[in-house]
């Protein structure tokens, strides 16, 4: 009878790590890792009124308007729905170094890493979930390259993200991927150990003036 606790209590255990590992997955954590130099001026997130794209999960979106602030742009941007109805708006903060949600003036780091990084270069990022169970991130900035995908051929920056938790009963649930970001577009390709878990779809550029 105690073994058959024992061994439920770990499954437990277990199953509690793999859910704060999908939650880690979807909200991000938004502890920031040590400033790095600016290295470039590019904007990894569309910047143009009228450029559009289709995510991973099939929905068109388009940018409506684009305001200067400082250095920043704030992006809105509507998500439409098969009939091509906006089903949603959202508004970014985008920078040359990351991208941030904007929620009700509230904002959410997109990104563990800095765009401004270079080749060679590894943000760590120590956080806890609740329950205090400790995570770590590791993000490793590789050498641009050039990727295809179903929205077209790009030069991208891959980025290899290593999460670690420590769950409680001492199991570790290792999650690994690496992810390639195209400048002026976003995040392009998602590799796992699964294999492809993201491939942008579409994407067409707005004409500037």
């Amino acid at each position: 009878m105690i073994q058959t606790n024992s061994a439920s209590k770990s499954k437990l255990a277990l199953l509690s790590c793999l859910f704060l590992l999908v939650a880690m997955c979807c909200f991000g954590i938004t502890r920031e890792p040590s400033m790095l130099p600016t290295a470039n001026r590019e904007f990894y997130h569309p910047t143009d009124v009228g450029t559009t794209w289709a995510d991973g999960d099939g929905f068109d979106c388009v940018v409506t308007a684009v305001e200067t602030k400082g250095e920043s742009k704030i992006v809105t941007y509507n998500i439409l729905d098969a009939n091509g109805e906006v089903e949603r708006t959202c508004r970014r903060r985008v920078t040359v170094e990351n991208v941030f949600d904007i929620d009700d003036e509230e904002e959410t780091r997109l990104y563990q890493f800095r765009f401004t990084a270079k080749k060679g270069d590894v943000f760590r990022i120590d956080s806890c979930f609740p329950g205090n169970v400790p995570v770590k991130i590791t993000c490793e900035v590789r050498e641009k390259e050039e990727i295809k995908v179903p929205a077209g051929t790009f030069v991208a920056l891959p980025v290899r993200e290593t999460i670690v938790i420590n769950c409680p009963g001492d199991q570790v649930v290792i999650r690994a991927q690496t992810t390639w970001y195209a400048s002026g577009v976003g995040p392009i390709r998602t590799v796992s150990e699964k294999g492809v878990e993201y491939e942008l779809k579409r994407f067409k550029q707005a004409r500037t003036k």
